[in-house]
C-alpha cells in the first residue's frame, strides 16, 4: 500500500538527517559541499539550472522575478512529485544518460543554487496538494507554510546575505546576454520572462517554416530585437541502451535571410551554454558527456566522439541544401571552420569532413552564378576576375573546365576556408605569364591553337575592357621582382583595330581631333578611347603605355601624312574647316620648330578669287590682312608680276602667326631686293672682270649683283605707293645693295661697281617729293623729301644712288675747308662744325686751345716713380726705426683726441711730397692719379695725409696716403674697407697699386714701389 506524502517525507527527512549527520561526524561535510556547490563559481549558473527544470517539466513559459533579498522562479511545467524531491534533496543520484541532463531528476545541477542561498523553497501542487518545502543541509527536505495556491511551480532563493547584491547583479547580466538564446535549443520552453524591481525583460521563441527559429527579445529600457537561427537536426542512437538522443546546429540569419557567422567562437550547447570552446563560429548543441560541474566535455569519451561526428555529418550533409536552395553564399563560407581557427582537437573531425566535402562536391560558389569543387575552383585578385570572367579564365588564361570562385575580403574567414580547401591561386604573376603566350611566338601546333583562342577572346575586348586590361598588366609588371619587357609584344589597339607594339605604337597629338589620313600613312596610332576616356583610368593607361615604350607621334611624320594626304597628287583637297586646323597645325610647328622645309614648293596655300591651292610663293599679301601697293603691283600691268593675294578665309587664324609662317615659306609681304650673279646686261660687267689674267674661277669667289625683279616696269608705272615699296625694300637691303662686286677666288681681291638696282634707281625719277613730284636722287636734298622719307639710317645707300650730288657739286668752298682740315687733321665732320660758329666764339676757343697747348693740358699726366737702390738695407733701416717708433698715446679731454700723431703727420707730409711729386714738380693724388687742385701761398701743392693702416698701435709717417680734399673725404667717409681687407690687398698686389671702393666707385689706389715696400715692412706684411 503507497505510503501517504507525509509519511513519506518525513521518513525521507529523517534518512537525509542521518546522513548529515554521519557526514560530519566524519568531517566529510567540507568536502561535498566543495564538490557540489563550490565549483559552480558563476552566481549566475542556477538559472540556466532552472531553466532546465522547467524544460523537463514541459512548461511553455517561465519567470524570474528579481529582488532585493530574493529570487523567485516560477512555470507553467508539470508539478512535483516524490521522484523530483527525491532527486532534487539527493546527491548524483541519477544513472540514465537522458535523466543525467534534465533537472527534473535534479541532482548535483540543482545544488547550483546553493552559491546563492542557503535554504531554498519549493512551491507546488504535489499529489494534488498546494505544498511547499525548504530545503536545509543541502539534502534535507522540511515542510513550510505556504499560501501559494496556483498551478505552476515556484522556486524561491532567499539570498545569502554576503552575496546578495553581486548575485542580483549577475542575474541581471546573465538574463540580458544570455538569456534569450537559452531558448535556442529548448523543446519546450517558449517564453522567458524575468521582473526587475519594476521593470521587465523578455525573451520569446517562435519555430517558422523551414527549420528557423525565431528569438525576439527584449531588455530593460532597450527596443526589441530579433534573431534567427536556421536549426539542423539530426538523432544519433547510443549503442549502449540503443536509445535516440538528438544533435543540433543553429546557423544565424541575418535581416535579409541570408547565413552569417557568430562574431567570435561559440562555446558548446547541452541546452545551455557550456564553458567548453568549440572554436567554431555558429552553434552546436548535444546531450554530451559533462564534467561534474558541467563547463566542459568529457575527453576520450566514445559518446562524444560519435557525438561530433554526427555533428560534422549533419553539417556537411546539408550543404548541398543549402546551396540549393540558395543559401549557400560567402556568408556560410565565413561561418565554416578553416586551418586558422583554434579548434580543439575533439572537435577537430568536423572541420577534416567539410574539407573532404568541398572536394567532393560542387558547393564553392563562383563568380557569375553556380558552384564548382574544390579542382574545378580558381580564385584571384578580383580586378582580374572581373577582367577575365569565365570566359577569359577558359580562352586567354588557359584554364579549360575551371570557374572563377566568389572571393571573400583579404584576410577574411571566407579566404581562409579557400585557402585551407587549397583552391588553386591565379594571380598577377600568372596573368603575366598567360599574356605572354598569348603574343610570344610559338613553333608547335598545339601552342599555337591555344594562342589563337586567346587573341580571339582579346581581340574582342570593349575600349573600356581593354582598359582594364592593360592597368592590370601594368600591375603585374610591378609585381615581378626583376624587371620585364613587353615592348615587342603586339597587343597595343590602334585606331584601325590592328594591334602592334610598344615601340612602334604612338600618340595621336593630344590638342587637336584626329586627321584621318593618320591612319593611312603608316603612323600605328594608339586608338584614342584607350587613353581619353574613363576619367583617371585613361591618365594611368597613357601612363602605363608611355613607360612600356609608347611615344608621341613625331610631330613631322604626322605633318608629312597630312600633306602627301591633302595637299599632292590628285586625291581631294581638304574641307574649309579641316584645312584650317591643317594651318593652325603646320602653323604651330613652324613656330616651334623653325623647320620650313616640308613646305618648300607645296601648294597648301589658299589664294586668288577662287582660292584655290598655290604655293606661298605664288602669293602675296593684301587686304584684308594688310593694305599695300603689292595689289598694284600685282595688278596684271606688269608682265612677270603674277602672284595671288592671299585667301580671305584665314582671318579666322591668328594674323600675325599667320603672316610669320607664310613670309617664312615665300609669300611675299613687300618688295623685296634679291641677289644674283652679275648679268651680262650689267653696264660694267666686262670693266669687273677684267684684269685677273689667267686666274682661275673657283667656289672661294665672289660674284654678286642685286636687283628688284621687274623693276624698270615698275619705275616706269611712277605711282607714289610703288615709289614707296621700292624705298622700303632698298632701305632693308642696305648700302650693300648698291654694289656689284667680283672676284674670280679669294686670292684676288675683289672689284666693285654700281650695282643693276643701283644703277636703274639713280636715273629715275622715283622719289617723292613735297610738291607731289617725283625726282631723281641726284637733284634732291633733305628738305625736299615728302612725309615719311628721311634721310637718317639711309645715308649709304642714297648717296650710293646720287642723292643730292648737284647740290654738293655747288659747295666748292665748303670742298676747299674740308681739304684744309684733312691737311692738318681735322675730322671733316669737325669742320662743318666749326664753319657754322660765330667768330666771338671761335676766338674764345683759339685762346682756350693755345692755353692748354702751352701748359701741356693736353699730355697724359706722368705718376711719380721712384725706386730705391738697396731695398733689404732701406728695409732694415725702417724696421729698427719702427721698433724705436713712440708709441700712440691719448689724453681724456671732453673728446678722446689723438695727441701722438702730430710729429708723425709732419714727417708724413715731407715723406708724401717726396714720392708723389713727378719730374715737372707736380704733386698727383694716390687715388684719382690728377694733379692736386691747387697750391698754397708758399708754392707748394695742397694735399691732405690720411692714415691708411688704423690698426698699427704705433706711429709712422710711411702709414699714409696723399689725396686730393675730395679723394680724402671720400677715405675718410665713404671707404668701408677695413684693415684685414687692406691687408690683404697690399699683400696680394704684383704691381704698386690696391683696388679699393670709395664713395661706392672703384677706385685704384697707387702707390711708388719705395712707398708700397715701406708700408709692408711697417705692416709686417708678408707679399704673397
Amino acid at each position: 500500500m503507497l505510503q501517504s506524502f507525509n509519511s513519506w517525507l518525513q521518513s525521507l527527512q529523517a534518512m537525509r538527517e542521518r546522513w548529515v549527520t554521519a557526514s560530519r561526524e566524519n568531517n566529510f561535510d567540507r568536502g561535498i559541499w566543495n564538490a557540489t556547490v563550490e565549483k559552480y563559481a558563476d552566481p549566475s549558473h542556477f538559472i540556466f539550472e532552472l531553466l532546465q527544470n522547467a524544460e523537463d517539466a514541459r512548461a511553455t513559459w517561465v519567470r524570474f522575478t528579481l529582488e532585493p533579498d530574493r529570487i523567485l522562479f516560477e512555470h507553467d511545467g508539470r508539478a512535483f512529485d516524490r521522484e523530483d524531491i527525491e532527486g532534487i534533496t539527493g546527491i548524483g543520484n541519477t544513472t540514465k544518460l537522458d535523466d543525467g541532463h534534465k533537472i527534473g531528476c535534479f541532482g548535483i545541477g540543482f545544488k547550483s543554487v546553493y552559491v546563492v542561498t542557503e535554504r531554498p523553497e519549493v512551491h507546488s501542487r504535489i499529489e494534488g496538494q498546494s505544498l511547499a518545502f525548504a530545503i536545509e543541509d543541502l539534502v534535507i527536505p522540511k515542510l513550510i507554510s505556504t499560501d501559494f495556491d496556483d498551478s505552476t511551480t515556484r522556486i524561491i532563493l532567499p539570498f545569502r546575505i554576503d552575496r546578495a547584491e553581486i548575485t542580483l547583479a549577475r542575474a541581471r547580466l546573465g538574463l540580458a546576454t544570455a538569456g534569450p538564446r537559452a531558448l535556442l535549443f529548448l523543446e519546450h520552453v517558449k517564453l522567458l520572462e524575468w521582473v526587475d524591481q519594476g521593470s521587465t525583460g523578455s525573451a520569446r521563441v517562435d519555430d517558422l517554416p523551414n527549420a528557423i527559429r525565431s528569438i525576439q527579445s527584449r531588455l530593460p529600457h532597450e527596443q526589441e530585437q530579433r534573431e534567427r537561427f536556421l536549426v539542423l537536426t539530426r538523432g544519433v542512437e547510443r549503442d549502449a541502451d540503443h536509445k535516440q538522443y538528438g544533435v543540433k546546429i543553429a546557423l544565424r540569419l541575418n535581416d535579409d535571410g541570408e547565413l552569417i557567422p557568430e562574431d567570435a567562437a561559440t562555446r558548446l550547447r547541452v541546452f545551455f551554454e557550456t564553458e567548453e570552446t568549440t572554436g567554431l563560429h555558429f552553434l552546436i548543441h548535444g546531450p554530451f558527456q559533462l564534467t561534474d560541474n558541467r563547463a566542459n566535455i568529457k575527453r576520450d569519451d566514445s559518446w562524444n566522439a560519435k557525438l561530433i561526428d554526427t555533428i560534422a555529418d549533419l553539417l556537411t550533409d546539408a550543404l548541398p541544401d543549402l546551396r540549393d536552395r540558395g543559401l549557400l553564399k560567402r556568408g556560410v563560407l565565413d561561418l565554416l571552420p578553416n586551418a586558422t581557427d583554434e579548434l580543439p582537437p575533439v572537435f577537430a573531425p568536423i572541420l577534416k569532413k567539410i574539407v573532404a566535402k568541398f572536394a567532393a562536391e560542387a558547393l564553392i560558389p563562383v563568380h557569375g552564378g553556380g558552384y564548382a569543387t574544390v579542382r574545378a575552383a580558381i580564385r584571384g585578385p578580383a580586378d582580374l576576375r572581373e577582367l577575365l570572367g569565365d570566359d577569359g579564365l577558359q580562352l586567354f588564361a588557359g584554364q579549360p573546365d575551371r570557374r572563377w570562385i566568389v572571393s571573400g575580403l583579404r584576410n577574411s574567414r571566407s579566404e581562409s576556408l579557400l585557402t585551407t580547401l587549397k583552391i588553386e591561386e591565379w594571380s598577377y604573376g600568372e596573368f603575366l605569364a598567360a599574356f605572354q603566350r598569348a603574343f610570344a611566338t610559338h613553333y608547335y601546333q598545339s601552342e599555337n591553337d591555344a594562342q589563337k583562342l586567346a587573341l580571339a577572346w582579346f581581340n574582342g575586348l570593349s575600349d573600356e575592357t581593354m582598359q582594364r586590361f592593360l592597368l592590370a598588366l601594368d600591375t603585374a609588371m610591378k609585381a615581378q621582382k626583376r624587371a620585364v619587357s613587353v615592348a615587342n609584344y603586339q597587343f597595343i589597339r590602334l585606331e584601325d583595330g590592328r594591334r602592334h607594339s610598344p615601340n612602334a605604337a604612338v600618340f595621336a597629338p593630344a590638342d587637336t581631333a584626329l586627321d584621318p589620313e593618320a591612319e593611312n600613312c603608316g603612323l600605328y596610332l594608339v586608338k584614342s578611347s584607350l587613353i581619353r576616356t574613363g576619367r583617371g583610368r585613361g591618365r594611368d593607361v597613357e601612363q602605363f603605355l608611355r613607360r612600356i615604350g609608347v611615344k608621341d607621334v613625331d610631330e613631322r611624320a604626322y605633318l608629312s601624312a597630312i600633306i602627301r594626304t591633302h595637299y599632292m597628287g590628285d586625291g581631294p583637297r581638304p574641307n574649309r574647316e579641316r584645312h584650317l586646323q591643317h594651318m593652325r597645325r603646320f602653323i604651330r610647328w613652324s613656330t616651334e620648330h623653325g623647320d620650313k622645309r616640308i613646305f618648300a614648293g607645296l601648294h597648301f596655300v589658299r589664294a586668288g578669287a577662287d582660292a584655290s591651292y598655290h604655293s606661298a610663293a605664288d602669293v602675296y599679301l593684301s587686304s584684308p590682312y594688310l593694305e599695300s601697293a603689292l595689289t598694284k603691283v600685282y595688278d596684271g600691268s606688269v608682265q612677270g608680276r603674277e602672284k595671288l593675294a592671299l585667301w580671305d578665309g584665314y582671318q579666322k587664324l591668328r594674323r600675325k602667326e599667320l603672316i610669320d609662317f607664310l613670309s617664312a615659306c615665300g609669300m611675299e609681304t613687300k618688295l623685296c631686293v634679291t641677289a644674283s650673279t652679275i648679268r651680262y646686261d650689267h653696264p660694267q660687267w666686262y670693266e669687273l672682270r677684267r684684269g685677273f689674267g689667267s686666274s682661275r674661277a673657283t667656289g672661294t669667289g665672289i660674284d654678286s649683283d642685286h636687283h628688284i625683279e621687274q623693276l624698270p616696269e615698275l619705275l616706269k608705272r611712277s605711282d607714289p605707293e610703288i615709289s614707296r615699296l621700292i624705298w622700303d625694300a632698298v632701305r632693308t637691303a642696305g648700302a650693300s645693295s648698291m654694289a656689284a662686286r667680283y672676284s674670280p677666288n679669294q686670292t684676288k681681291a675683289a672689284k666693285q661697281a654700281p650695282s643693276s638696282l643701283a644703277i636703274l634707281l639713280r636715273g629715275a625719277a622715283w622719289i617723292p617729293a613735297k610738291d607731289g613730284t617725283l625726282r631723281q636722287p641726284r637733284t634732291m636734298v633733305t628738305g625736299d623729301l615728302a612725309t615719311g622719307y628721311t634721310i637718317g639710317g639711309n645715308e649709304g645707300w642714297l648717296q650710293a644712288i646720287g642723292f643730292a650730288e648737284d647740290h654738293r657739286l655747288k659747295s666748292e668752298q665748303h670742298k676747299e675747308r674740308r681739304r684744309a682740315g684733312e691737311l692738318i687733321g681735322l675730322a671733316p665732320e669737325l669742320v662743318d662744325q666749326l664753319q657754322g660758329l660765330p667768330a666771338n666764339v671761335l676766338a674764345a676757343l683759339n685762346a682756350d686751345i693755345i692755353r692748354k697747348l702751352s701748359s701741356h693740358a693736353y699730355e697724359p699726366i706722368a705718376f711719380p716713380e721712384r725706386e730705391t737702390r738697396d731695398p733689404g738695407r732701406r728695409a732694415e733701416r725702417l724696421a729698427a726705426r719702427a721698433q724705436a717708433a713712440p708709441s700712440k698715446s691719448y689724453e681724456v679731454r671732453s673728446r678722446s683726441v689723438r695727441v701722438s700723431n702730430a710729429e708723425s703727420k709732419g714727417v708724413a707730409r715731407t715723406y708724401l711730397e717726396d714720392h708723389y711729386s713727378n719730374h715737372l714738380g707736380d704733386m698727383v693724388c694716390q687715388a684719382c692719379h690728377d694733379v692736386m687742385p691747387f697750391k698754397l701761398p708758399n708754392g707748394t701743392h695742397y694735399f691732405e695725409t690720411c692714415e691708411l693702416l688704423e690698426s698699427l698701435t704705433t706711429e709712422h709717417a710711411e702709414n699714409h696716403l696723399a689725396l686730393c680734399p675730395t679723394c680724402a673725404a671720400k677715405w675718410r667717409y665713404a671707404n668701408p674697407a677695413e684693415d684685414l681687407d687692406l691687408r690683404a690687398s697690399i699683400a696680394a698686389a704684383t704691381s704698386p697699386e690696391i683696388e679699393v671702393e670709395l664713395a661706392g666707385q672703384p677706385t685704384r689706389l697707387r702707390f711708388t714701389e719705395v712707398h708700397l715696400g715701406d708700408i709692408r715692412t711697417i705692416g709686417g706684411i708678408e707679399k704673397t
